[in-house]
């Protein structure tokens, strides 16, 4: 067995040496890279595909063709993926003094830009478990398909994350859907049924200490992902477990003063969430997420016929922030201003089994809501409602529909 661990396929992270090459001032140019596969085998771990630091932009190009780790594709068989690894990975900022270069020039425009990663394809599709498809640190940016070109993102491995995203100005923009959906699990890539007891535990989002994850649905589904006949219906953007985290801020001096960003989750389309047992929206530590679609909570017995125990949904709730008001009357996180707001109609939340409610009062939550998706015209709020706006935890409560189904008990 030959394991290969910490590798990295594409790396632009070494530093320019101007003084080296006699250069004060130079236009540099992006790094292109087409018709790109990297092949994480069942040995491969803690390895990256591709990698962007110190203010280098990478263009990643497959037309119209897909971009995948995995052996054969989308079709790898779950025990010859790999664990641990992450496919596009971009950090830094463009800094003169790193790069040995006189100040000033024409490369001073580019001081403190954020490395980014620009990826085009058809379709991302990560086979490896445990590990995650897009992460962007310290400034770094990743930008997934185009508003008018889309790409789909399918992660089929356990415990997946599809994007992360922390610190200040680190953004991920995926112009597509994101399906999470355990396909090594429940699909044909999987010859070992009894590890379906992993399933539920993926991300779709996460956001830490003022990073950014937008997510715009611009393509159409992928019809080829294996979903368990109860969550059929929903074929475009689909998560198994958490569909969303933001969790933190950061504050910044900047020319205008002291500033705080909090960290953002925004689903500018509707996603489908089936909830694991940590719930399906997650904010905390003033994080703030933007959601529309639909979010099923329901015990797994329902869906893993090998899984042991009790309902495992029983005190589960599909959205929580912990800035709200527990049931005595005071706050879960007294420093947290943690905001879930609910942006566009047609928002349903299915109940088979859990908790509908955590808040305390009525004014933990509020019918109307400022955020909007895409070009929408935002609501008005009179001044009454601004305040009661500014204190709810839970907003556009109004876009809401619950429906409750089952025999289980639901609080």
């Amino acid at each position: 067995m030959h394991q290969h661990i910490n590798g990295v396929a594409v790396s632009s992270t070494d530093t320019l040496t101007g003084d080296n090459f006699g250069l004060t001032s130079f236009t540099p140019t992006n790094i292109s890279v087409t018709d790109s596969n990297f092949r994480f085998g069942q040995y491969a771990e803690k390895n990256t595909g591709i990698y962007a630091d110190n203010g280098s932009v990478i263009d990643v190009n497959n037309g119209t063709n897909t971009i995948s780790d995995g052996l054969n594709n989308g079709t790898t068989m779950s025990d010859n993926t790999g664990n641990q690894n992450i496919m596009f990975y971009s950090t830094g900022t463009w800094k003169q003094a790193t790069h040995n270069l006189t100040t000033g020039g024409s490369l001073g425009a580019f001081e403190g830009l954020g490395s980014q990663i620009n990826i085009t394809a058809s379709k991302v599709i990560m086979t490896s478990k445990n590990s995650t498809v897009y992460s962007a640190k310290d400034s770094g940016i990743i930008t997934v398909g185009t508003s008018t070109i889309g790409a789909d993102t399918i992660a089929q491995g356990k415990q997946s994350t599809i994007a992360y995203s922390e610190g200040l100005n680190s953004q991920i923009i995926i112009n597509g859907n994101l399906i999470a959906a355990d396909e090594n699990l429940f699909g044909s890539n999987n010859s070992n049924p009894t590890i379906t007891t992993d399933a539920f535990n993926n991300v779709g989002a996460y956001a830490l200490d003022g990073g950014l994850v937008k997510v715009e649905n611009k393509s159409t589904a992928d019809t080829t992902t294996a979903l368990p006949s109860t969550y059929a219906a929903y074929t475009n953007s689909m998560i198994y477990g958490l569909g969303a985290v933001a969790d933190g801020r950061v504050t910044y001096t900047g020319t205008l003063g002291t500033n705080t960003v909090a960290s953002k989750v925004d689903f500018d389309k509707g996603v489908a969430i089936a909830t694991g047992t940590k719930g399906g929206l997650l904010a905390r530590n003033n994080g703030l997420i933007e959601f529309t679609g639909n979010i099923i909570n329901q015990d797994l017995h329902a869906i893993i016929p090998n899984l042991s125990g009790g309902n495992t949904h029983t005190d589960v709730s599909p959205f929580f922030a912990d800035s709200a008001e527990n049931y005595q009357g005071v706050k879960n996180n007294s420093s947290s201003n943690s905001k879930i707001d609910f942006t566009a109609a047609g928002t349903t939340i299915n109940m088979h089994d859990g908790v509908v409610f955590t808040g305390y009062d009525n004014y933990t939550y509020f019918a109307k809501t400022t955020a909007i998706e895409g070009t929408a015209t935002p609501t008005v709020l009179t001044p009454d409602e601004t305040k009661k706006f500014d204190f709810a935890t839970y907003r556009g409560m109004g876009n809401v529909a619950y429906t409750l189904q089952g025999a289980s008990p639901i609080n």
